[in-house]
């Protein structure tokens, strides 16, 4: 079962792994219709859109795992898709304007069409969340958050263009704070992503893409705590940086009655760019050597009709990770194996998963990784099983 959660941060982080750490949760992919939404330096743009405003929303799907490698540049344990509105369900426009508690408010509006074969969708809002706010130790601890948000979509037979960009103003809840009560506390987020996707040719998909961040975060907490040791308890931290990354991918896909084989390859960069790190009042921006990482991934999967009743599902990846800074670099393989069974109305699924998960590139710092140990990946090896019946409006499944 996975639930949403929200950290001592006031970030969406599903996976959390403790206070200091404000993001774990890169194995969580979003994508906006067929597009990656990326993050250099978290791994994952979940922390950027776990609480995001759903107005351009025409459906979501939500996978466990793995469903595809053609989804899964990187590992993944969760898989999000958001389906922008199109013109052939949402054609025109509409303007929102809504008031909430707590002085929550928004603005929002969009605008579908078509113009010959071309279709096109374009989405702007302004929200200001206001939220209630706990209190802690006898003070009111804020998790407010501005977003600013411009989404546009241009698309044809064989293209599709997608530019997101957004910025967000948060209150992060407690953030490092020792007593959860923090005096000062920020965090910024500037982000934009253009993306490409083109089918022209027979059976070939072409994806590229380009995401560029600015990130500011500032904490502050009670100047009682400065006289201990210099890496704990934080009383302010101070981290300024940009991350971007460049991906691109081409896949090969063929059907006939029996098989539906996908084959392809994908080549991705992120780099950080550290402008300012202080940690209690000790500039630490020498310490950080770490700034790229290059992953080049090959992929190929099969699902094979054994019976009108019966298919199996394989497919591996294989990718080599090269980081600078005097990390250590990495390979590694993921797979996947299953059985889905159909008859009347009875369905059953089961599969293996073998995922190897690396960390976020931004955990490669010494202000996390004290010694510079080598950070392996987590692996993860699972079954999952499903039994499904359904008849008329009755539902059951396992």
């Amino acid at each position: 079962l996975i639930t949403y959660q929200e950290n001592r941060f006031g970030v969406s982080n599903i996976r959390s792994i403790g206070s200091l750490v404000p993001f774990s949760s890169s194995s969580v992919r979003v994508y906006l219709d067929d597009h990656e939404m990326v993050s250099g330096a978290y791994g994952s743009s979940f922390a950027l859109f776990g609480n995001i405003e759903l107005e351009f929303v025409d459906h979501i799907e939500v996978y466990y795992n793995t469903p595809s490698f053609e989804y899964s540049v990187e590992s993944t344990s969760l898989l999000i898709k958001l389906h922008t509105k199109v013109p052939q369900r949402d054609k025109g426009g509409k303007v929102a304007l809504s008031n909430g508690s707590h002085g929550y408010n928004q603005q929002s509006a969009f605008y579908s069409d078509t113009l010959n074969d071309i279709s096109y969708f374009a989405y702007a809002s302004n929200l200001n969340n206001k939220r209630d706010k706990p209190l802690i130790s006898d003070s009111e601890i804020s998790r407010d958050n501005t977003r600013k948000h411009f989404l546009g979509t241009i698309a044809d037979k064989h293209n599709h263009l997608l530019i997101d960009t957004q910025y967000v103003d948060q209150k992060p809840l407690s953030n490092l704070s020792v007593d959860g009560t923090s005096t000062n506390s920020l965090i910024e987020q500037n982000n934009l992503q253009i993306s490409y996707i083109n089918t022209y040719l027979d059976n070939i998909k072409i994806k590229a893409s380009y995401q560029r961040a600015y990130n500011n975060i500032n904490f502050r907490d009670n100047a009682i705590l400065s006289g201990y040791p210099i890496y704990y308890p934080v009383y302010d931290f101070q981290s300024e940086y940009n991350d971007s990354v460049l991906s691109s991918e081409i896949d090969y896909g063929y059907k006939d009655s029996l098989n539906n084989f996908y084959i392809g390859a994908n080549a991705r960069m992120k780099m950080v760019d550290v402008i300012r790190l202080k940690h209690n009042g000790r500039t630490i921006l020498s310490d950080y050597d770490y700034d790229r990482q290059n992953r080049f991934s090959f992929f190929a999967q099969d699902e094979l009709s054994i019976t009108d009743n019966s298919i199996i599902s394989a497919g591996v990846k294989y990718s080599n990770v090269d980081n600078n800074g005097g990390k250590d670099d990495t390979d590694f393989a993921m797979y996947r194996i299953g059985h889905v069974f159909n008859k009347n109305n009875f369905t059953s699924k089961i599969f293996y998963y073998h995922t190897p998960n690396l960390i976020e590139p931004y955990l490669y710092s010494s202000w996390f990784n004290f010694d510079n140990k080598k950070l392996k990946p987590e692996v993860s090896d699972m079954i999952y099983t499903q039994l499904e019946y359904e008849e008329g409006k009755n539902y059951a499944s396992i």
